[in-house]
């Protein structure tokens, strides 16, 4: 009989528990909006909706994608980019919308052209002369001679959508963290 009372007390503290992690998850993304907003122009609710359109998640609580980086301007032609994480990897998803009539999306990618995710612990995206170019190290990290393997890779606008247009290889030195 003593079991019964101790499983509704767990059933109740896990569902307490549930709720205090997607108000969580509902406070840090409004704050990710907010800090978006401020940078790029466009209102909380603007970049809340193109979150919303790059998540493929219904439910906003089951989503732990958050913002790294948004971009109005640097695409051209009326695109804007957004790059979310999530994961314990820290996996990269980009996503381009057109800004016509509001902001359709046109282009989402999140894995390399040989399958993998863009994961790692420090990818770098930047956008440069209409290309989307993603940066990570290789993984496990490739060394050679205190150097560590970045590959790179690239995307570019065809006149319909974004599609793969490169891979290199650079490399850094295993004590520098820039690149």
């Amino acid at each position: 009989m003593i079991f019964r009372p101790a499983l509704v007390l767990a059933l109740i503290a896990s569902t307490i528990t549930l709720a205090q992690d997607s108000r969580s998850w509902s406070e840090i993304h409004k704050q990710d909006e907010a800090k978006w907003a401020a940078q790029t122009g466009l209102s909380p609710f603007t970049v809340h909706q193109l979150w919303r359109l790059a998540s493929r998640f219904a439910d906003t609580t089951d989503d732990d994608s958050r913002i790294q980086r948004l971009d109005v301007a640097s695409l051209g032609r009326n695109h804007v980019v957004l790059v979310t994480y999530a994961g314990s990897e820290y996996c990269l998803t980009f996503t381009v919308f057109a800004q016509t009539r509001g902001y359709q999306k046109i282009w989402s990618e999140d894995t390399t052209p040989e399958g993998d995710g863009f994961c790692g612990t420090d990818p770098q995206v930047w956008i440069t002369e209409g290309k989307i170019v993603v940066s990570m190290e290789s993984n496990p990290p490739q060394t050679d001679n205190g150097r560590v393997e970045i590959t790179n890779y690239s995307y570019e606008w065809n006149g319909k959508t974004y599609h793969f247009a490169g891979k290199w290889r650079t490399y850094r030195n295993s004590s520098d963290r820039s690149r």
